[in-house]
């Protein structure tokens, strides 16, 4: 009896520091919608601090494929988003930079294309299976990106994409912060390629959230931590 009154005054005590933050104007709860294109270790060094800075406030991370964390935010699903915005989507919303992800195309090394001359043309790739992402949302009629093959397979989940990549069913273009210790183990060949896939730079991903739905001290607190970290460079911490 005397564990479960602790647990009892402990939950009592919780409750009253959420309904003191409450009055104070910070969230009750932060939901998070994140593009599987993000990097994993960002979001983890500032949920981390996040946690640290924020102990009593509930967090739900969603994990999304491409377009899908935009809809979940515009649905009201999510407080904030981390996602690219393809141009002319992003009425109604604001965007805060953190990142550009850079994209590699890569074969496996016993695919057709690791073993061509360099530069690849384009006649040469479309002669192969191109791996492409698709949009969950829209399907097959979604926006398409560095799509240069008329053969194509469509996958919503970037892991399953790099499996097939792995085994030799095509090439694609895929973030290099997730191949690059692929590519490091000899399972990836990183391709030269006569023309750019993807406009030079990379993907810009921002925080998003609704105009007329602006972030608490919470989220904008998360913010400016995930932009910090972004700023530091891969490794370092701000």
């Amino acid at each position: 009896m005397v564990a479960q009154a602790r647990q009892v005054l402990m939950q009592t005590d919780l409750l009253k520091a959420q309904a003191a933050a409450i009055s104070a104007g910070l969230e009750p709860a932060l939901t998070l919608a994140v593009e599987n294109l993000f990097p994993s270790q960002p979001l983890l060094d500032s949920l981390h601090a996040f946690s640290q800075q924020f102990p009593d406030l509930p967090v739900t991370l969603y994990t999304e494929a491409i377009g899908a964390a935009e809809k979940r935010l515009r649905d009201g699903a999510a407080q904030l988003a981390l996602c690219g915005l393809p141009p002319g989507s992003g009425e109604g919303l604001v965007a805060h930079p953190l990142t550009l992800i850079e994209m590699a195309p890569v074969a496996a090394p016993g695919h057709p294309l690791a073993s061509a001359p360099a530069p690849i043309a384009r006649e040469t790739l479309e002669l192969h299976i191109q791996l492409i992402l698709t949009d969950p949302v829209n399907g097959v009629g979604g926006p398409s990106y560095g799509v240069i093959s008329p053969k194509v397979w469509r996958f919503v989940d970037l892991s399953r994409r790099l499996d097939l990549l792995r085994a030799g069913f095509g090439w694609g273009n895929m973030p290099l912060h997730m191949v690059a210790p692929v590519i490091e183990r000899g399972e990836l060949v990183r391709l030269s390629l006569r023309e750019p896939l993807m406009p030079t730079g990379g993907i810009p991903i921002n925080a998003v959230h609704r105009r007329e739905r602006p972030p608490g001290p919470a989220g904008r607190w998360l913010i400016e931590r995930l932009k910090a970290v972004c700023s530091a460079g891969p490794g370092r911490r701000p």
